[in-house]
């Protein structure tokens, strides 16, 4: 249904007295709806006013009366808890019953369920065809926003929607002056904002449902101690108290349960609430309602506390207060003996913390040489052991600040967070290991040669690397605390670098963990193909195709990697199929083949061309389609170190590999020839046996394999585009395509023609060397992008390419750069102008014959791409500008921010990234991704690289 339409519509909306469900009444009223609602408990007033509403006494587990309307739509706001195998035994009569209407075609069915419901349910629900076009399953987060329920549980048939985990943590800030955490602040939350819960079913109940499952959140998920810091924070600002925090009972190492892992980035829809925007619009709410207590703020932060639990098994939480002004009593000493022996304590405790730091900080590097060289057993200790160290030293440094903690409070706190951070961040590395090593057998159970099937342990290796994730993202935070105290800054800020590394290291394998048993076909065979791409040859998937190869997997089990040379495969080709006019005109091409057929950014269209392919000259068909280019390789031999190929008595190594590949794959070939085959193939063969060597004893010491290394290899990869996926599942292909793995054009998360919330921009190059040589090892690319926003709020863009190609010689490997560039820009751009180093290419004197510099304009899909042929000789730079209008305009009351996104090509390296942003004189930036740094100015400058893809959301106000 079209909100903005003015056709009414009917909808039921069940549970519409709990917090969402009235929330989505008012919206839907307020756009001229009719709705209908039922449940146990009512509305406010206000909603049971409107004319357009009725309130429905009805039995929903029995088929509705025959008096009501056949709705358009039903929400149903499921709080059930839902069987982790099946669905229907635990469904109750009420879910059953409408979802019956989906399947009969009655009516267009949500289904709102807990975002941590299970698997098995989800993939059952959105599997089904015979709910599929009629019904979707919408996974709500931890709900939350002015008006919600403070009763914390109290209130009998309160549903999940008044009172969950976050809920819960807000209303004891609110209602008391503590907030006790249970399972040691270690429950994962969801963030969900109200407001952007209600834009997403705006902007998702009349979407195509080919995607009948979303999840909706606010922001990234945070473990309720963090939340709990936040909601801290918070309540000293807007409910003028101090709120101390507690644990609910002693220190347990109980592993916490796998929850799902959802970004925002992977929504579909960009929310407008971040965290701490929404906990203070919530306690500002309940401030200005006056149902906050506000006792005196005191000038301190109140530590977390364990308490013991005493024998009656109760357990008591602690109530710790500020120390009152104590007098000193009248000893039988000295004064000076007291002076002397406090003088020595202090001293003693001086000397003891230091000591701990400085074990601790050994600690943790030596654990991390440990986990790089495999040594999990060994990474472990001394994490924990680091973790021990530090945990030492802050409790020691609280002792020593103890008199300064009343005059400087704020700066004893950053300066004991940078500790706290250090300890945090031991922890997170020991369940980083612990998880990776439990994850590391599971890789060699499926790599080594067995009639035996795989037995993944993915339970215990998920719950290891989610913990690690969340507790890394917390040192983060602390680090980031600290290094405002400026005492010791440049070492807190590399511990903010390790710890985001870590937590990008944890979610890489949690990543891992998630496909490992789709991908390897635990109950059947998987086939997969591999192109290997040199992208020192660039073309626009990430380089020319050399070799490609198979792998197979039979019940978890890695069967065989062999590799082809591409040019006896496409030997066996009988089908002519004409190839893109470029490669006619330059390399004389007149059939395509495999090896050409990269011709696109999109991989996912690639991937499908190049199965089309192999099918056709081989008779295979395959489950899913791999790209791996030389930076990868080499990036991986950076990590585990030089391999030494017996048969060509060579030892390869990360320095060498671009030239050794290029000598056996070029040097002597001729038709026939399979040197280039079994060169790659000894080269990959080896990778594999060196990667997977010494899996099989991960208890071992004398275990080498560099996890470590290759994880951040595989993940900086991924990142860069040097690896990409593309699959048949579709559990893994959404998987695939929601990180970007499949590098969509444009990416899935950022759509150019959805201004509702940001003016979209959006940008991407596509490079394709036809010069029949490998210089783009050799060539310098440098990229800059000019948005200036005009009068109207209208947007001019600049955008400026310069080339400098340092070939040694005019002769292979290096030469002319014959580049046939594609710029991709938003639908229905207008050229202005294009200028190769400063001047317009003369129009041709004959028309019908056409300049090779013309610019040619095309739609693809929904963007406008500009292309032409470029060449740049040897020792020369060449310098190419395009001017062009998008056709939109900033909506400044409304959406008040642009939005660029950068997608990088696959196979280039970190070429240079300059943008500016330019602002009329009555317009000024308010920030920029979140940054307030640059507020009030009128533009905004900034020098970067491709090496990933960017984004920049820039808000801007009036003056």
């Amino acid at each position: 249904m079209d909100h903005t339409a003015q056709n009414k519509y009917q909808i039921l909306i069940t549970d519409v007295g709990s917090f969402l469900g009235a929330a989505l009444a008012q919206n839907f009223l307020k756009a001229g709806h009719i709705v209908y609602g039922a449940g146990k408990n009512h509305p406010q007033e206000e909603i049971l006013e409107n004319t357009n509403f009725t309130l429905i006494d009805i039995d929903l587990s029995q088929p509705l009366p025959s008096h009501l309307p056949n709705f358009d739509q039903i929400i149903h706001l499921s709080s059930e808890e839902l069987d982790e195998n099946k669905i229907s035994p635990h469904l109750t009569a009420v879910s059953t019953n409408i979802i019956q209407k989906a399947k009969n075609r009655q009516s267009k069915v949500i289904f709102v369920a807990r975002i941590t419901s299970s698997p098995n349910f989800i993939e059952n629900f959105i599997l089904n065809e015979e709910t599929k076009e009629y019904l979707k399953l919408f996974l709500m987060g931890d709900l939350y926003g002015p008006q919600m329920s403070l009763n914390m549980g109290q209130t009998q048939n309160a549903s999940y929607y008044d009172n969950n985990s976050l809920t819960n943590l807000i209303a004891q800030a609110v209602k008391t002056d503590k907030v006790i955490l249970e399972k040691e602040g270690l429950v994962i939350i969801y963030p969900t904002y109200i407001d952007d819960a209600v834009h997403a079913f705006n902007k998702f109940m009349d979407l195509p449902s080919s995607k009948n499952m979303r999840f909706i959140i606010s922001d990234d998920p945070v473990t309720s101690l963090s939340a709990a810091y936040t909601i801290q924070n918070s309540a000293q600002i807007n409910l003028e108290k101090e709120v101390n925090l507690f644990f609910a009972g002693p220190e347990t190492h109980e592993r916490p349960k796998a929850q799902p892992v959802v970004r925002v980035s992977d929504l579909g829809f960009s929310p407008t609430f971040n965290f701490q925007e929404g906990i203070d619009n919530t306690l500002t709410y309940f401030k200005d309602k006056s149902i906050a207590a506000r006792p005196i703020i005191k000038n301190h932060q109140a530590p977390i506390v364990h308490p013991q639990v005493p024998s009656s098994g109760k357990k008591p939480i602690l109530h710790l207060k500020k120390p009152a002004n104590l007098s000193l009593p009248k000893f039988n000493f000295k004064v000076k003996t007291i002076i002397l022996l406090f003088v020595l304590a202090v001293l003693l405790v001086t000397a003891k913390t230091g000591t701990d730091l400085k074990f601790g900080t050994s600690a943790l590097k030596s654990s991390q040489e440990k986990l790089t060289s495999g040594d999990f057993a060994q990474a472990k200790i001394k994490a924990q052991n680091a973790g021990k160290s530090f945990a030492s030293a802050r409790t020691e440094f609280k002792l020593l600040t103890l008199p300064f903690t009343y005059i400087f409070p704020k700066k004893i706190n950053e300066m004991s967070s940078g500790i706290q951070s250090a300890q945090i961040a031991s922890l997170s590395l020991a369940n980083f290991t612990e998880g990776a090593q439990i994850l590391s057998i599971d890789l060699a159970s499926a790599t080594t040669p067995s009639e035996k099937k795989t037995d993944f342990n993915l339970e215990d290796a998920q719950a290891a690397l989610n913990k690690a994730y969340f507790q890394a993202n917390y040192a983060t935070e602390l680090a980031i605390i600290a290094q405002k105290a400026n005492f010791a800054k440049s070492k807190f800020q590399t511990l903010e670098t390790n710890a985001k590394s870590l937590s990008s290291y944890s979610q890489t394998a949690l990543d891992l963990s998630s496909l490992i048993t789709e991908f390897t076909g635990t109950d059947s065979k998987k086939n997969y193909l591999i192109l290997l791409l040199n992208n020192a040859e660039l073309r626009p998937g990430g380089g020319f195709i050399g070799n490609i190869g198979e792998i197979s997997f039979d019940n978890g089990k890695l069967q065989d990697v062999n590799i082809e040379d591409i040019y006896a495969l496409d030997g066996q080709l009988k089908e002519k199929i004409n190839p893109p006019v470029q490669l006619t005109q330059k390399l004389g091409v007149d059939r395509l083949y495999l090896r050409d057929s990269n011709w696109s950014t999109d991989f996912a269209l690639n991937a499908a061309i190049a199965r089309d392919f192999y099918k056709k000259e081989t008779g295979k068909t395959v489950d899913g389609v791999f790209a791996l280019d030389l930076s990868f390789v080499q990036k991986l031999l950076e990590e585990i170190g030089p391999l030494k190929l017996d048969d060509y008595n060579e030892t390869i190594t990360a320095a060498n590999l671009f030239d050794k590949g290029e000598y056996y794959a070029e040097v002597g070939f001729f038709p026939g020839s399979t040197q280039k085959k079994d060169f790659f193939a000894s080269l990959t063969r080896k990778l594999i046996s060196q990667i997977t060597a010494d899996l099989s004893s991960q208890t071992s010491t004398n275990n080498k394999t560099p996890w470590l290394g290759i994880v951040a290899a595989t993940s900086e990869s991924l990142d860069e585009k040097h690896l990409l996926l593309a699959f048949d599942n579709p559990i893994l292909s959404s998987y695939a395509k929601s990180k970007n793995w499949s590098n969509l054009l444009p990416p899935s998360s950022f759509d150019p023609a959805d201004d509702s919330n940001a003016t979209k921009d959006f940008l991407a190059l596509s490079e394709a060397n036809v010069g029949a040589n490998k210089v783009n090892r050799y060539l310098e690319r440098s990229v800059n992008y000019e948005m200036t926003i005009g009068r109207d709020a209208d947007l001019v863009a600049k955008f400026t390419i310069t080339y400098k190609n340092n070939s040694p010689a005019d002769t292979w490997p290096g030469g002319t750069y014959v580049n046939y560039l594609r710029v991709y820009t938003p639908l229905r751009v207008g050229l202005d102008s294009y200028q190769i180093d400063g001047r317009t290419p003369d129009k041709p004197k004959n028309p019908k014959i056409p300049n090779p510099e013309d610019v040619q304009t095309s739609t693809e899909g929904n963007l406008t791409a500009f292309a032409s042929l470029i060449e740049v000789p040897v020792g020369k730079t060449k310098t190419i500008t395009y001017t062009y209008r998008i056709p939109k305009n900033i909506k400044l009351e409304t959406a008040p921010t642009y939005s660029l996104y950068i997608d990088k090509q696959p196979g280039t390296e970190k070429d240079k990234f300059n943008f500016t942003f330019n602002l009329p004189a009555y317009l000024k930036i308010d920030s920029v991704n979140d940054n307030q740094g640059i507020s009030g100015q009128q533009t905004y400058t900034t020098n970067t690289d491709l090496s990933k893809d960017r984004q920049f959301n820039i808000k801007i106000s009036k003056k």
